[in-house]
């Protein structure tokens, strides 16, 4: 009887969904949308970061976004992307702190504050 019920327990167990924590996204949200440039810099200045739903430029090269993914951390959601750019792949990790202002680069150990441009 009680291998039974520890059988019935096993089988109900397993048969339960994978819980994942990360989500994949088509596309960037519409708050990370836009013209970001350092904290501090002037809005007018050519460098920057543009982000568009399925592509970004950063330092004048275009990136095609082809894998997007969401997940929770600590200071927010972190959005990490991997992209074709002209030379090679690259990761863009994206953390929105506030309606103005995101952190962004290519690994945790680089992350930049940028403000967003409203133009």
């Amino acid at each position: 009887m009680r291998a039974a019920t520890l059988l019935a327990v096993v089988a109900v167990l397993m048969t339960q969904p994978a819980m994942s924590d990360i989500v994949r996204r088509s596309s960037i949200p519409e708050p990370l949308l836009g013209r970001w440039v350092a904290d501090g810099e002037d809005c007018n200045s050519k460098t920057g970061l543009v982000i568009a739903a399925t592509k970004y430029v950063d330092a004048g090269a275009e990136c095609t976004i082809r894998a997007i993914s969401q997940t929770a951390g600590p200071r927010g959601t972190v959005y990490s992307t991997r992209a074709q750019c002209p030379a090679s792949a690259k990761t863009l990790i994206i953390l929105l702190k506030d309606a103005s202002h995101i952190t962004a680069g290519s690994n945790f150990s680089n992350l930049k504050t940028l403000q967003k441009c409203e133009n």
